[in-house]
């Protein structure tokens, strides 16, 4: 058999099989479903390539969004600035402490209409231009690029790109806030590698840099440095310089996630916030390891516990409660974001809330969580979007993430915190309840300001005499009813005229209940006690339309409502909520809801019954000057 291989092998050779370069392109190009990811790309490049300082500008020129980058890393050599323009073939892979891998990052610049690459390396320096990137791609062609050598004479190192055109010109999202929030959550930027090391970095308000230091022009500056040999090293130093299309300064950005202070003292913070002490709650929680099967895999976990005020305070892109969509411009809720995150190279990949159970105080306790878990064996997709992690790794971390929550947790139980939060949940609840009501007593008040009165009256009353007879009496004092507008206040008008005026009604109300079913069960009037009586259905509305009746017809006798609307004529067909009609009948001065060979269901209309009797008015409420 090996033979027969062999000697197929020698009669038609072996063939390699071809990439087709347009598609590969097209399809990295096209894979980075957010424009702020071009972000991510310059930062990662200029923190790997040894600048402690990037420029970022947001303009629009002509019409054209124009977004630039400039560092001052030891820019590229002409082999490097190969590498920036091929596919897969990243100069930063293999070696320690590089961000970039794979060499798909900067083909997010082909969604484009120009880039313009201007480098200086201590070696050389060049320019390098593509023109009309993204149209050659869409057509089936590939872009090209000039390299040129240009001269450096101050020796200077650093690398300016610019890109026109960039995103088709879609430029709402490149706001300030929109991208200062992304940087710090997507970007090295936003490492968490100091949580690490000795210090911890608290929260600061942003930088404004009123004038530009003096080794940066706006126009192309670059920072000496004699070889790649000699890249600083790499670590807290490192800055954004960012000014987007709504700021007309640049604001300065340090390295580092930005997480609340530290304050855990319960009793301090109940003394402090006497409203609600565990909204400035702030407490950290850090841990590094390897995994116990795979010994050679390590990893490293920090959490922060949070209050929500605490993280309002340094995150400004969170949601304003019942703040409408047109004020949000790009924000998010608090459990949209915060939670447990993946990384890589201590840069946040994806959230994996999924990997804690059993946190806090109900489902919605992770939005307490700010944490971070890092691993470099974790495997990213193309666009660095989200996490591929061996089957091995996921199933040991997952249970060691889960286990140090679960210490969180205890430490949060043993240590009065959520006895904290239950306490304020309860006064929440009571204050909730107290305002909710002084509201609804507003609303009610109103209401009734703006509606009618049922006055009745001469009002009768039965009483006994001496000899044990049934005697009328008036009253002189008026009954008056609120006109309903409901049916529960249909029910309580009807009890009311029934006891005043029992020989209006044919029946006796016996059970009212708007829990479920017809509203009602009646008897008819007669001589006989309750038990041996037969119940019949009666069903209320405020305003009876032939479109609202949502129960069945059968076995109902009554319909009670205040009113009927205008739509309702003599003849109209009334349908039911299993697909019965009947129609609206008027038969001598009573109505009815009829159907071929069926018991007819009566209509009582209660504002009717009013205007008949000379006793009872409807009348304006009479407002206290």
């Amino acid at each position: 058999m090996l033979n027969q291989i062999n000697s197929v092998k020698e009669d038609i050779g072996l063939k390699t099989p071809v990439v087709n370069p347009n598609a590969e392109f097209l399809e990295i190009a096209s894979d980075f479903g957010n424009p702020l990811e071009i972000v991510r790309e310059a930062v990662s490049n200029a923190y790997d390539w040894g600048a402690d300082s990037l420029f970022i500008t947001f303009k629009v020129e002509n019409g054209k969004l124009i977004v630039e980058f400039q560092d001052n890393g030891v820019g590229m050599d002409e082999r490097c600035i190969e590498s920036f323009w091929n596919l897969g073939d990243s100069q930063s892979k293999g070696k320690d402490g590089r961000i970039g891998e794979k060499g798909h990052g900067t083909k997010i610049y082909l969604n484009s209409e120009k880039i313009i690459v201007i480098t200086h390396h201590h070696k050389e320096s060049h320019k390098s231009v593509c023109e009309d990137p993204k149209d050659l791609l869409s057509t089936g062609g590939i872009h090209k690029y000039t390299l040129e050598k240009i001269d450096n004479p101050e020796g200077k190192t650093g690398t300016y790109i610019r890109i026109e055109g960039y995103n088709d010109n879609e430029r709402s999202v490149f706001t300030q806030e929109r991208v200062k929030d992304y940087l710090y959550w997507y970007t090295k930027l936003g490492s968490f590698e100091a949580e690490f090391d000795s210090y911890h970095k608290t929260s600061e308000d942003d930088i404004k840099i009123e004038t530009l230091p003096e080794h940066f022009s706006v126009e192309f500056d670059f920072k000496k440095s004699e070889s790649e040999e000699k890249v600083k090293t790499k670590g807290k130093d490192f800055k954004v310089f960012l000014k987007c299309l709504d700021s007309d300064k640049y604001y300065e950005y340090e390295l580092g996630h930005k997480f609340g202070e530290v304050n855990d003292n319960i009793e301090k913070l109940k003394s402090e916030y006497e409203d609600n002490p565990s909204n400035y709650y702030v407490k950290k929680f850090a841990w590094t390891g390897t995994l116990e099967e795979i010994p050679e895999v390590s990893y490293q976990i920090v959490i922060y516990v949070e209050g929500d005020a605490i993280k309002r305070k340094y995150n400004h892109m969170i949601r304003e409660r019942l703040a409408t969509s047109a004020l949000n411009q790009g924000k998010y809720k608090v459990g949209d974001r915060y939670g447990i995150w993946l990384a890589k190279d201590y840069i946040p990949i994806e959230r994996k809330n999924e990997w804690i159970s059993g946190f806090g105080k109900g489902s919605n306790s992770f939005v307490l969580l700010h944490g971070f878990v890092n691993c470099q064996n974790f495997r990213l997709t193309a666009n660095r979007g989200s996490v591929a992690i061996p089957s091995k790794i996921e199933k040991e971390l997952k249970k060691i993430v889960d286990e140090k929550v679960g210490e969180i947790d205890q430490y949060l139980r043993e240590h009065g915190l959520w006895k904290m939060l239950d306490d304020m949940e309860e006064t929440r609840t009571i204050e909730k309840i107290k305002k909710d009501e002084n509201t609804d007593y507003t609303v009610r008040k109103e209401s009734i300001e703006q509606r009618n009165l049922i006055k009745i009256k001469n009002r009768y009353i039965m009483e006994k005499n001496g000899q044990g007879e049934l005697i009328e009496k008036v009253n002189l004092n008026d009954y008056v009813l609120l006109e309903p507008t409901n049916e529960s206040e249909v029910a309580g008008v009807l009890s009311a005229l029934s006891m005043i005026f029992p020989e209006k009604f044919e029946f006796d109300l016996l059970d009212y209940n708007t829990w479920r079913g017809i509203d009602a069960l009646v008897r008819e009037k007669a001589e006989v006690p309750v038990s041996e009586s037969e119940y019949k259905y009666l069903e209320l509305k405020a305003v009876l339309k032939k479109n609202n009746f949502n129960h069945t017809f059968r076995n109902l006798k009554w319909i009670v409502c205040w009113d009927l609307h205008k739509e309702i004529k003599d003849g109209t067909e009334i349908e039911s909520c299993i697909g019965e009609k009947r129609k609206f009948k008027v038969r001598e001065g009573d109505w009815y809801l009829e159907g071929k060979g069926l018991t007819p269901v009566k209509i009582i209309i209660l504002k009717q019954i009013i205007k008949e009797d000379k006793n009872i008015e409807i009348v304006k409420l009479k407002k206290k000057d």
